[in-house]
């Protein structure tokens, strides 16, 4: 029972009294009565239901005597409450995402003079939630990975992990191949039906299967930016890439590459129209689901052409027969180096073939590592057979070109009437161009 005391003019003698026994302490209830400390009651709130780590409180209102409501949303403490009978009324509430109720959402209870009254607000959760978890993928495979559907609502799975929450009930689950870069990853199952239930936590782990892998394949040894056919057949498919390059088969063994000799290269820097030859023309490899191979195609020179023009001077023509050999003087030669047919053994020499346009006799000979060359032949040079022609020579660093041609011999049966003829020529480089 609760002891009010009125305000009342106190006798004579009796206000320090008065202060005393009632200035220490709050003793006022909401309408200004004073609360006799000795017959209050104290009621102590906590919670319970959430994740002991979440820091989670519900909230509501404690109704008692006198039409008092004393609202709450954390752990509290009342002190010096009114006897007699109280409600403690819970709030529906959301608390992470999730809804929770009140259980149960009323609690009657009585508060004694001088007790305190312990309160445990326990909540239950409402809603269910949907976790999804895809497995096998490599690391930053990006979605969307698929779809659900529940009652009426539809949401995208497009992280992993992903987490959706929801309302107890049937929730059916699509998902998707997914083709990030090529690989192409396939669910072991594409579609399941589920039952979320409240307060539990539904874990979807889905693995995924790669159905291709990725295959790069690089070159060294040619010119930057030249690229070189090639062929790769497996699985009864025939593809044919240019390298270096990178594509992506599906899963399978004993994939063949061959790969083709490179011609007609236009070497900007060296001036010159080159030859390549791969060291190995052949590579077989296996294409493994989510996973890489590299190849290496190395790649040789196998011969290069110097295109040059021609600069004629007649050193010796005791005959004059140079007007006769216009058509044998060539305004462009192309000096034709086969790099990969060697030499005797110790000689750094390379074959050498200077072609011409018609009328030019073609020259077989080599040419050294230091750019000096010599080259013969015979043919035909202004109607008559079998003329012999030599060209000696060499190039300077900065593609020029000197050496020496002698026409004919002076000896019988073969050669010009009359003796040889003797030509000083110069000439360089000229813009490489395809081969004649």
């Amino acid at each position: 029972m609760r002891h009010v005391v009125r305000r009342i003019r106190p006798a004579a003698g009796t206000a320090l009294l008065a202060l005393l026994f009632f200035g220490s302490c709050d003793c006022f209830d909401e309408e200004g009565n004073i609360i006799d400390p000795f017959t209050g009651g104290k009621i102590v709130l906590t919670f319970g239901g959430f994740p002991l780590a979440s820091q989670f409180f519900g909230e509501g209102v404690l109704q008692g005597p006198n039409n008092t409501n004393l609202t709450f949303n954390s752990p509290r403490e009342f002190d010096n409450v009114a006897v007699g009978d109280w409600t403690a009324m819970l709030d529906d509430v959301t608390r992470g995402g999730h809804g929770w109720t009140g259980s149960p959402a009323s609690m009657n209870f009585n508060v004694t003079a001088n007790q305190t009254f312990q309160v445990q607000a326990n909540y239950t959760r409402t809603t269910a939630q949907y976790d999804f978890n895809a497995t096998g993928l490599r690391t930053g495979t990006a979605g969307p990975f698929g779809s659900g559907t529940i009652g009426s609502n539809t949401f995208e799975i497009n992280t992993n992990p992903f987490s959706y929450i929801s309302l107890p009930g049937a929730l059916n689950v699509t998902y998707n191949t997914l083709d990030p870069n090529g690989y192409r990853w396939q669910p072991a199952q594409a579609m399941r039906s589920i039952t979320l239930q409240a307060a539990i936590d539904f874990t979807d782990d889905v693995e995924y299967m790669a159905l291709r892998g990725r295959v790069d394949v690089m070159s060294t040894g040619l010119p930057a930016g030249v690229t070189a056919p090639a062929t790769i057949t497996g699985l009864g498919q025939t593809y044919n890439p240019s390298i270096p390059g990178t594509w992506y088969y599906n899963v399978g063994l004993d994939y063949m590459m061959m790969v083709d000799p490179v011609t007609s290269v236009i070497n900007t820097q060296s001036q010159r129209i080159e030859s390549y030859s791969p060291v190995m023309d052949t590579y077989m490899f296996d294409v493994a689901g989510g996973e890489d191979i590299s190849l290496t195609v190395d790649w040789e020179l196998d011969n290069f052409l110097l295109r040059t023009n021609m600069n004629w001077a007649v050193k010796v023509d005791f005959q004059g027969h140079d007007p006769f050999l216009s058509a044998f003087k060539a305004n462009n030669l192309d000096f034709i180096v086969t790099t990969q047919v060697n030499a005797p053994a110790g000689s750094q020499a390379f074959p050498l073939a200077i072609v011409g346009p018609p009328g030019w006799v073609p020259l077989f000979g080599t040419y050294e590592d230091d750019a000096t060359f010599s080259a013969s032949g015979s043919g035909v040079v202004a109607g008559y057979q079998n003329v012999p022609v030599s060209f000696t020579g060499a190039f300077a660093a900065n593609g020029a070109l000197t050496g020496e041609i002698v026409v004919g011999q002076d000896t019988q049966p073969t050669g010009l009437p009359g003796g040889s003829i003797t030509y000083t020529v110069t000439g360089s480089r000229v813009a490489p161009a395809p081969n004649r």
